[in-house]
């Protein structure tokens, strides 16, 4: 049978184009060019006690602990010395564990002083995620030594930023393949030189010979030949993140102010000429070819304590209050509080909610609405929808962090529907040692769709979801555009399915977790991947008829995984390894694909055991074994 409770509907979409991007055209920049080595000084403050403390840790030092300078936790940076050259982006890839007991709301700067002058204006560094700032969408967020971005270590937790593993939006740096123009901090007035205190970020263009075009005197004319420069740059300011819309007709110097003060002093964007476009390739392929020293890059990070700079709340009124402040609000629960509104969390409003073992009861529809640009982080305690919320926190474009929470009595846990807010956000959701128990789902994911080139991201480590009414973690094939991460012994169970997934241009990773449900692991779009985890199917068998598959949900079969592959109009591929994996269904099948055998739709099998027989795994490297009625091991020869 087809499931009749239907959560999706499957539409085609065509993802939207990047309008800023670099076309990599000089090929003749790479001939030759050997890596830069860029150096990262790591400065950490943290107020994690009533003295803040200061430490610069040599570059030589992959690990260090920070006992070093009073604080409780450990740092891990595997990449302080790294490569760069034009065209490459890269992760600063490092880590932060907090071994105290206090919240900590870490910001993190970086400033390029001690760069050498040729690449203050060539290397960047940004945060990789979507956020609001200034009620502008920005698709990346950008740091210099004059924005930040902040991050919040829970007790006892860590944050984790490496190419491989990530359970926060990592830090990137790159070098854009073309120096076309950037903003910058400084003062620029009529009467003098322009002073640049720092480049802050780079503006991109498609720049090519054929198209771009410039006046006699080397200022650029269009980007593409048919759009004015201007015109691109007012586009540009609207998504920069920076207060107000750019005004061509006030540009001095070829400076366009972005936001500035009557003295000139703030932050100005400027296109480069076309020679300096040309002198700027030709100084990148000269810093290549002498190996150049070109300096190091100081990240300082800054800490909050909770403990010590947190707001004690022990009412309604009290709570609420907090909401109505713009900033990053640090806040303690002395006692448990109930709501009858819901809490409405702005977009340039961010709340960090030590609970203290303590129940936040709501009667609201929606207990938390986080709004396109917020950011919501609870740890320690209890939200209660008293039998009466349709939703816990529902997130549209927003970042909410669960650590140590439990979610009961509401009809669904959350609700990331992304596809709703105009602003095309993408939410960020991270839910660490979690028990999210609910009466239809515990987790209910709608993307962006083609309105954003980002992804919707969900990490859940060390977690306990149940729906019990349908489905523990549930995505829709319509609004797509996902990166699900399930690990750290998570256990998702569903009525119907554990995890529905039918959501093309997505991932799905699964790894040291259990999923069980009616039909353990249901796939219908994007791409797959299972290691070292348990996957069950409870119900009764029911073999799905591949001429009468529904556009719309999936067929309850009863398997472990089961790969409904009759979305044609995408790309569909499940992986299965790792020698602890174990996919078991009482009844029926342990791994099946409907209809079998599109070009489509794959499942790749390189080890695990299974409950019944299976193929799907290349023969000539890997074979199936039988040692009981059963259990089936597929392992390498």
């Amino acid at each position: 049978m087809t499931n009749p409770n239907s959560r999706n509907r499957n539409e085609t979409g065509k993802g939207a184009p990047a309008q800023l991007k670099v076309l990599r055209k000089s090929v003749y920049l790479r001939v030759g060019m050997v890596f830069l080595i860029v150096a990262l000084t790591i400065i950490l403050v943290f107020a994690l006690t009533v003295a803040w403390y200061v430490n610069v840790v040599q570059s030589s030092n992959l690990n260090f602990t920070a006992e070093t300078w009073n604080f409780t936790g450990e740092i891990d940076v595997e990449n302080p010395v790294f490569s760069a050259a034009p065209g490459d982006n890269g992760v600063v890839s490092m880590s932060l564990k907090n071994d105290s007991s206090s919240l900590v709301a870490a910001s993190v700067t970086v400033s390029k002083a001690q760069l050498n002058d040729d690449m203050r204006d060539k290397l960047f560094f940004y945060v990789d995620t979507t956020a609001t700032r200034n009620s502008e969408t920005v698709e990346r967020v950008y740091i210099s030594s004059s924005a930040s971005y902040t991050y919040t270590i829970f007790p006892f937790g860590e944050i984790a930023m490496t190419d491989h593993t990530y359970n926060a939006a990592r830090i990137m740096w790159e070098w854009p393949y073309d120096t076309l123009g950037y903003y910058v901090l400084g003062t620029v007035t009529p009467t003098r030189l322009p002073d640049i205190d720092e480049y802050l970020r780079p503006i991109e263009y498609e720049y090519d010979e054929q198209n771009t075009t410039f006046n006699s005197a080397g200022e650029l004319l269009t980007i593409d030949g048919v759009t004015p420069a201007t015109d691109f740059l007012v586009e540009l300011s609207q998504t920069d993140g920076y207060r107000g819309v750019i005004d061509p007709g006030a540009a001095v110097s070829g400076y366009y102010p972005v936001d500035v003060d009557a003295n000139g002093y703030g932050v100005w964007a400027y296109f480069c000429t076309y020679a300096e476009i040309q002198s700027n390739n030709r100084i990148s392929t000269e810093l290549g070819e002498n190996n150049a020293d070109i300096g190091s890059v100081q990240l300082q990070v800054i800490g909050q304590n909770s403990r010590e700079e947190g707001i004690s709340v022990s009412s309604p009124a009290e709570l609420t209050a907090v909401l109505y402040q713009d900033g990053l609000h640090m806040v303690r629960m002395e006692q448990d509080i109930e709501l009858s509104q819901s809490i409405q969390v702005g977009s340039n409003t961010g709340i960090m909610i030590d609970m203290q073992g303590h129940t936040l009861t709501s009667t609201a529809s929606t207990v938390i609405d986080a709004k396109p640009g917020s950011n919501v982080m609870l740890y320690n305690g209890t939200l209660d929808g008293a039998n009466q919320a349709e939703t816990a926190i529902y997130a549209s474009g927003g970042v909410v962090t669960l650590n140590g929470v439990t979610i009961e009595n509401v009809e669904e846990g959350l609700k990331i529907f992304d596809n709703e807010n105009n602003s095309n956000m993408d939410s960020t959701i991270r839910l660490f040692d979690c028990k999210i128990m609910c009466e239809t789902d515990g987790l209910w994911i709608k993307g962006n769709g083609a309105k954003s080139e980002k992804k919707t991201v969900v990490v859940i480590e060390n977690c306990e979801m149940m729906g019990e009414g349908y489905a523990g973690l549930l995505c829709n094939g319509t609004y797509y555009g996902c990166d699900i991460r399930v690990s750290g012994d998570s256990k998702i169970s569903g009525k119907y399915a554990g995890i529905y997934f039918p959501t093309k241009d997505s991932t799905l990773t699964v790894e040291n977790s259990t999923i069980e449900g009616y039909t353990g692991l249901v796939v219908k779009g994007g791409s797959v991947e299972v290691n070292n985890s348990v996957i069950i199917g409870i119900g009764e068998r029911n073999d799905p008829d591949p001429d009468a598959l529904s556009q719309s949900g999936w067929t309850d079969t009863g398997d472990g995984v089961y790969l409904e592959a009759n979305y044609t109009n995408w790309l569909t591929d499940i992986r299965i390894s790792g020698e602890n994996t174990r996919v078991v269904s009482m009844n029926a099948e342990a791994v099946r694909m409907c209809p079998d055998g599109l070009d489509t739709a794959s499942i790749t099998i390189t080890g695990g055991s299974f409950s019944s027989v299976v193929g799907y795994f290349n023969k000539d490297t890997h074979e199936l074994v039988q040692f009981a009625d059963d259990v089936y091991v597929v392992r390498a020869k």
